[in-house]
């Protein structure tokens, strides 16, 4: 209905409005041609899905039909993820702030997590122990914040004038995995109950949660991490080829600017002194990284040092 009677513009004009799509159309292909969107991408797609299945439908009857818990202690475990969440939130931020070329194997590592706990679970015999599925809920949390990761990565590899493309293009991929998953598993669990809810046990569950290791697959297969190795590999080069001392020297430079800024008050004399030691961490990083990873090397390390400026 609104696309029907609602209008974009109030002037009929037919042409703007194909010339508006087309602009639409070239800066979505143009953030997708990026390899760093769609590394974003399948790290959003393949670190949030495990989380929203669980806790927005799926998980409730997993913990009560399943696993035989009462309703109390499976509402119990959702407030332990939830807490999880909040608190995992800022510290997953402060890592990837403090050791940004560290992004892109935090995810591995996540998604890692969570397969493996989830292997536990489906393979224990009979009903897991409330330990065990507290580790769960747990591990299934930190994908959440995770996979904000992949926003992050979409920023660093796109221009100001597309990331609201890249970010719309990253934002996609969570979503299409925990809709086709949820499906997926309510498919599943048609096929092996078909006498409904009251028919649930915990082999079902066991056969139904198993299709998530299908879309966790998928992501890890070639087809869908080929066109995002380039933009992995710019995003480790910095890591892996610059020494620890290289990267502590990095850091000094950028903590005297901070001292220079926090040492003047005049607006118009700050500047020289945070000049001299950015131009001095950009002529050190340019030795060991490219342009993009030297751009983003020196304005990660000021990134935590904000100036104000005086009215």
């Amino acid at each position: 209905m609104l696309i029907v009677v609602v209008r974009d513009s109030p002037y009929e004009d037919h042409h703007r409005d194909d010339l508006k799509m087309r602009a639409v159309g070239r800066a979505l292909k143009l953030a997708w041609a990026e390899p760093g969107t769609r590394l974003g991408l399948w790290s959003n797609f393949s670190a949030q899905f495990g989380a929203t299945v669980f806790a927005l439908l799926w998980g409730f009857p997993f913990l009560v039909s399943g696993q035989g818990l009462t309703p109390r202690a499976a509402s119990g475990l959702l407030i332990v993820m939830t807490i999880t969440t909040i608190v995992t939130s800022p510290l997953i931020g402060g890592f990837v702030t403090r050791w940004p070329y560290s992004r892109s194997t935090l995810i591995p590592w996540i998604v890692g997590s969570i397969m493996a706990v989830w292997a536990v679970v489906l393979v224990w015999p009979g009903r897991a122990p409330l330990w065990l599925l507290v580790v769960l809920v747990v591990v299934l949390a930190v994908g959440g914040p995770g996979s904000m990761v992949g926003f992050d990565l979409a920023r660093t590899f796109n221009p100001p004038t597309r990331l609201g493309s890249a970010t719309g293009i990253v934002n996609v991929g969570g979503f299409v995995a925990s809709l086709g998953t949820v499906a997926l598993i309510g498919i599943v669990l048609d096929q092996v109950a078909p006498g409904g809810p009251s028919t649930y046990t915990v082999d079902s569950f066991r056969a139904a949660m198993s299709v998530q290791y299908i879309v966790w697959c998928s992501v890890l297969s070639r087809s869908c991490v080929s066109g995002a190795r380039p933009a992995l590999r710019s995003d480790v080069t910095s890591r892996t080829c610059m020494p620890r001392r290289a990267r502590t020297r990095l850091a000094a430079h950028a903590r005297a600017a901070d001292a220079a800024a926090r040492s003047l008050v005049d607006t118009e004399t700050v500047s020289l002194p945070i000049c001299d030691e950015l131009g001095s961490a950009w002529v050190f990083a340019d030795r060991w990284v490219g342009d993009l990873q030297k751009n983003t090397a020196v304005i990660r390390c000021l990134q935590g040092y904000r100036m104000t400026e005086r009215p």
